[in-house]
């Protein structure tokens, strides 16, 4: 008899496993989309067994990640990418909220976000300032956190960039 969270961890360690092959994918140059593809099926039957599990709700969030930022790497950055892996980091957060990790990625989607897309009408200096609270809060529960000022240093990077752009118009 295999219990319920047997299950779990099995989709789980599967999706992790399945990340891990992604991310050798990317260092070789290659596209990870169907791997990602599995890791986020693999998280999504995991949060069907258990919805509020918090390594559930991370690891979707981590792949969901993962693979907005390959569909960058491989020229097809959608907003839309961004937003869903926001919003996954979004439930994770309101379940753990003193999580730093879980933060910068947060911080590093929303940087992401601000430089997604021609449109020049969306103003995306909001999404800047999502990016450097996310990080300062990061900084606040881990004041030593090295990632957190560079993701700090990143979005102020990103906000510049965007204001340089928009007062171009």
């Amino acid at each position: 008899y295999d219990s319920p969270g047997s299950f779990l961890m099995s989709h789980l360690q599967t999706a992790e496993r399945l990340l891990a092959e992604a991310d050798d994918e990317l260092n070789r140059q290659t596209d990870p989309a169907r791997i990602l593809d599995q890791a986020l099926a693999e998280c999504d039957e995991a949060l069907r067994l258990a919805p509020d599990d918090v390594a559930a709700l991370r690891g979707r969030a981590s792949t969901l990640l993962k693979r907005a930022s390959a569909e960058a790497i491989f020229e097809r950055n959608k907003m839309e990418n961004w937003d869903a892996a926001i919003a996954a980091l979004d439930l994770a957060i309101a379940r753990c909220p003193g999580d730093a990790a879980l933060l910068l990625d947060r911080s590093h989607g929303w940087a992401m976000r601000a430089q997604t897309g021609s449109d020049r009408r969306r103003d995306p200096l909001p999404d800047c300032s999502r990016a450097i609270s996310d990080a300062e809060k990061a900084l606040e529960i881990d004041p030593g956190s090295a990632v957190a000022r560079l993701r700090r240093a990143d979005a102020y990077h990103v906000r510049a960039e965007r204001k340089a752009i928009l007062n171009e118009d």
